[in-house]
């Protein structure tokens, strides 16, 4: 079970493509993770971050399977 004390921040990103591919390895990987989606806005503009956490123990392995996504554009 992932909680806020035994969690550790993975990644934010603005690139919805990037935090689905970054989800998707990480489940084809068998690690357990939660997100959180953030829209604020300011002046007509729009931004929405994403943020995913691992737990502690996986924090170090999923950043090694992510590391070939994070080329992304």
């Amino acid at each position: 079970m992932i909680t806020i004390f035994n969690r550790k921040e993975l990644i934010i990103t603005e690139d919805i493509a990037f935090q689905a591919k970054v989800r998707e390895i990480l489940s084809q990987s068998n690690i357990k993770y939660t997100f959180d989606v953030r829209t604020y806005a300011w002046l007509n503009i729009m931004r929405t971050e994403y943020k995913i956490f691992v737990h502690k123990r996986d924090l170090e392995n999923a950043r090694y399977l992510i590391r070939d996504a994070q080329v992304h554009s």
